[in-house]
């Protein structure tokens, strides 16, 4: 695996299990990973007769139904939305529980790699899934925002301080002090942006060394970081061999860092993503259609990219989940 190429992981027990289940994905049949479900015609036709032509028919590009989905954090397996009405909804493995997010009204939530964090609207955390390195067991606090990442998660609080908890094996969980105005946890590292629009990342280490310039928002990836400049320009920093830091030009309101490619949503709502090539023969990433509201990367493979349209439906690409679609109901079927 790259990550550990990349960054020399050390193999301790946590990280182990963490493989472990990894490898399982790889191993067992994708319909004991995924839930169950007819061919993808058969649920467009059923899915049809139920609803009207607007409300949820699932189309060649992924999309997921007329759902009021307002945000969503994608991870290296499961994906998770947040609801209009602040309820989560996640779909894709959950062999640690990272898929089955509490009962609670959210504002914001987080896909890591095995588990899950999200923003209550009382301002705590909650954080479910696989937590043997300390990443689920969230501190006390009121906190704006969260972000889950490999087996760390960090969130800046009310104050504009960040917290960490977690894995702290290479110092990604030792954030400098300051005011932020929000964080990304990436794998092994954390990048955020100060109140003073300039992006720090930790631990301080070569790639890791964000450039100079005033950001809106940083992204954290697996081994690489991407950030919106306050002029709407992309920068991407760190390890670029599968072409994710490339960054297109243009004006961007937002970027999405995953594994080894990125996404960008553009100021017109045009979502374009670069990267992705591996040694493998693996195509490039893919880029949808229409207009976003917000997106997510994820694997370049698996579970791909998502997005929310401007019409609140979420559409996936590019990956295992591109073709998942709502019921009725608002549970998700892949």
């Amino acid at each position: 695996m790259i990550n550990g190429i990349l960054n020399g992981r050390s193999t301790g027990h946590d990280r182990l299990v963490l493989n472990v289940m990894a490898l399982l994905l790889v191993i067992l049949p994708l319909a004991v990973a995924l839930p169950a479900c007819d061919s993808y015609e058969e649920k467009a036709d059923s899915q049809d007769e139920k609803t009207d032509k607007d409300s949820g028919k699932s189309d060649t590009d992924g999309r997921m139904g007329r759902v009021g989905f307002t945000s969503l954090s994608a991870g290296p397996y499961h994906v998770c939305a947040v609801n209009a009405d602040g309820s989560i909804v996640c779909w894709g493995p959950d062999f640690a529980g990272q898929s089955v997010p509490p009962e609670r009204e959210f504002t914001s939530v987080s896909a890591g790699h095995v588990h899950t964090c999200g923003v209550k609207s009382n301002g705590l955390v909650a954080c479910w899934g696989y937590g043997g390195s300390g990443q689920t067991r969230s501190p006390e606090g009121e906190f704006t925002t969260v972000s889950a990442g490999y087996n760390h998660s960090c969130g800046v609080k009310v104050d504009g301080s960040v917290a960490c908890w977690g894995g702290n094996d290479y110092g990604q969980s030792t954030p400098p002090a300051g005011e932020f105005v929000s964080v990304s946890a990436g794998e092994s590292h954390t990048c955020g942006v100060k109140s003073d629009r300039s992006v720090v990342c930790w631990p301080v280490y070569g790639r890791y060394t964000p450039p100079e310039g005033e950001f809106n928002s940083v992204s954290a990836g697996a081994a690489h970081s991407c950030g919106v400049k306050t002029d709407g320009s992309v920068a991407c920093w760190g390890y670029g061999e599968n072409g994710q830091t490339r960054s297109p030009e243009g004006e961007f309101a937002t970027v999405s860092a995953g594994y080894n490619h990125s996404c960008g949503l553009k100021a017109d709502g045009s979502v374009i993503c670069w990267g992705g090539y591996d040694d493998q023969g693996s195509p490039p990433a893919a880029s949808p259609t229409g207009k976003f509201s917000s997106i997510a990367t994820g694997d370049h493979l698996n579970p791909g990219s998502c997005g929310v349209r401007v019409d609140g439906s979420v559409v996936c690409w590019d990956g295992s989940f591109s073709h998942c679609e709502m019921k009725v109901d608002g549970s998700v079927a892949c």
